[in-house]
């Protein structure tokens, strides 16, 4: 006798509710005896104070609104921390003449946990202040001397790696008579005094004219006749920013064809134009990642060290996640190691300096190129 078709179903369906109450109930009791993370509401939170001094005003102002940048991305990342990052932003024009002040001011006042600094110049300013206050200090800058006292760390690409990218360039495209033009200044001082150095014990170089200039010249035209008579087959410009504008305009007034390259400064220049078709050495490339929501804030590429300030900020977060404890943040630091970050590995070495790589860069279309190796 076959079966009733009505039965079959009606114990089928009896089985199919039986299983789903079961799951239920396991589904329930792991619910409750689960660990389960209630996000903390702000008012409980332990807030962390980090005073940025940065330019936002002035003819370095575009620095400040690119750091603007790397804030909101930290702070979006850090919405649900289990801290509260209070970023105190200070405007010092990159003046160091002003940076004393404030710096004392978010000491004493604001009563900062950290204090980030922008450039060798200012760095140099709040460096002993925050040795002396005890007040952890993270520079983005290059002056080795700004990483003296356990407080302060350094965090840009050395110009160590700088000049021996500059120096592969040069012979890769079998350059062998540059003229060098030097601003005195820490960065561009030291990256000469390498090229110097190897051009005299490899003899791979000939240095046929080298002079410095003091920072605030504004008239080259005679120093520029004096290096183009040396009869140089590229000038290798170290010049800041507006310094870099007002030489490259004057050597095209000379020569329309000599080729010119530098060290950061192509990319920081507000006018490319006078830069178009000339490669030059960068700090490391920021990942695709970041640079895509970089643009979701910019309508630019161009970051202005706001990576290294992404990659600063998130060091710190890292630390206190860690520990509040300046001296374990200090130790902590220092045991960074080949992370991942938006500028690629980077490690800190043991006088709290930080270890990237330079890139090559070339102005196409008035915007900053990477040339792939």
């Amino acid at each position: 006798m076959k079966n009733n078709p009505l039965s079959l179903r009606y114990s089928a369906t009896r089985k199919l509710w039986i299983t789903i109450i079961v799951i239920a109930i396991v589904a329930a009791i792991a619910f409750a005896f689960s660990p389960r993370r209630t996000p903390v509401p702000a008012a409980d939170k332990q807030v962390v104070k980090i005073g940025v001094i940065l330019p936002l005003t002035g003819e370095a102002a575009h620095f400040g609104d690119a750091a603007k940048i790397g804030i909101k991305m930290f702070e979006q990342d850090v919405a649900d921390s289990g801290f509260q990052y209070r970023i105190i932003l200070e405007d010092n024009m990159l003046n160091p003449g002003k940076t004393a002040t404030i710096a004392h001011k978010m000491i004493h006042a604001d009563k900062v946990d950290v204090i980030i600094s922008l450039a060798s110049d200012i760095g140099m300013v709040v460096s002993p202040i925050a040795q002396r206050e005890k007040v952890l200090h993270f520079a983005i800058a290059t002056e080795e001397r700004i990483a003296d006292g356990d407080y302060n760390f350094l965090n840009a690409t050395p110009p160590n790696k700088h000049a021996e990218k500059l120096i592969r360039e040069l012979e890769k495209r079998k350059y062998k008579r540059p003229a060098l033009i030097i601003q005195n200044n820490h960065m561009m001082m030291s990256v000469a005094d390498y090229i110097r150095k190897y051009a005299n014990e490899s003899k791979k170089l000939n240095l046929v004219f080298n002079e410095i200039v003091n920072p605030g010249e504004k008239d080259y035209r005679l120093l520029i006749a004096k290096a183009l008579k040396s009869k140089p087959d590229i000038i290798v410009a170290q010049l800041y920013i507006p310094e870099i504008l007002i030489f490259a305009k004057q050597l095209r007034e000379q020569d329309k064809n000599i080729p010119i390259t530098t060290i950061e400064s192509f990319g920081y220049s507000e006018d490319k134009s006078l830069f178009e078709n000339q490669w030059y050495i960068d700090i490391t490339v920021p990942t695709g990642d970041f640079i895509a929501r970089y643009k979701e804030f910019s309508n630019s590429e161009n970051t202005y060290f706001a990576e290294f300030l992404h990659v600063v900020l998130n060091v710190i977060k890292d630390n206190v996640d860690k520990s509040m404890s300046k001296e374990q943040i200090i130790e902590n630091t220092l045991k960074y190691k080949n992370k991942n970050t938006v500028v690629g590995q980077i490690s800190y070495d043991g006088r709290g300096i930080l270890q990237t790589e330079s890139s090559v860069k070339i102005i196409k279309n008035g915007m900053p190129v990477v040339i792939k190796e």
